[in-house]
């Protein structure tokens, strides 16, 4: 238990000191976002996602994401899986920048009473006219109420570039987010969510609300 509790803190005042910098914050943003999801067997489940992000205030459209993953829960502490994305960011009026990205992520999570603590290692390379290799971490902290359709959480992710490191940009980014998660029945789930994106490497950072809808077929 004390453990648990050490990587917890340590992990906070690392990504905590990253935050100490100057940082200007730069936007307010907005993120909505579809999943279905399909248990062919109970350990698999497939997935399709699609994402719309928001920027300049939330006035203007900044990028849509489409995903198809598939994960493994071998065990209640252990899951692991793989997603492509394929990505269309607006630079212009008329113009977007088409990107590919395959992420591959391994997630042993810890329970004690009603909390649960997990920690996914996700590599991801990203393409477009060149290709970009990171590795993000993320820690979170959820807790369930008693009837479970409820589940507070908060977390803190560091992406982490895997080539071209050095001493004043090993992380690039950093996001602190807070949300509850709700199961309304046995195929119909909502995600409400506030993040901080700390750009480290810009020192700028973006205010951002999201919600997610999951359906289970």
């Amino acid at each position: 238990m004390k453990s648990r509790f050490l990587l917890v803190i340590s992990f906070l005042l690392v990504s905590f000191n990253l935050l100490a910098d100057d940082v200007f914050v730069q936007d307010f943003r907005t993120r909505a976002k579809l999943s279905l999801n399909y248990k062919p067997i109970k350990e698999i489940t497939l997935s399709w996602t699609e994402e719309a992000r928001f920027k300049n205030n939330s006035s203007s459209f900044d990028r849509l994401y489409s995903g198809l993953g598939v994960t493994y829960n071998a065990h209640k502490n252990f899951s692991m899986g793989a997603i492509y994305e394929f990505q269309a960011l607006q630079k212009a009026k008329d113009h977007f920048q088409l990107r590919h990205r395959a992420k591959f992520f391994v997630q042993p999570s810890v329970y004690f009473g009603r909390f649960g603590l997990s920690l996914r290692e996700m590599p991801q390379m990203t393409y477009s006219s060149d290709i970009e290799w990171q590795l993000r971490s993320r820690l979170k902290l959820n807790y369930s109420f008693t009837n479970k359709h409820l589940k507070p959480y908060v977390s803190v992710e560091m992406y982490n570039p895997l080539e071209n490191v050095n001493k004043n940009n090993w992380v690039t980014k950093v996001g602190y987010q807070a949300g509850i998660e709700w199961k309304i029945d046995a195929v119909n789930a909502l995600e409400f969510y506030y993040m901080f994106e700390h750009e480290v490497t810009k020192k700028v950072g973006n205010h951002i609300i999201g919600i997610a809808y999951n359906l289970g077929l």
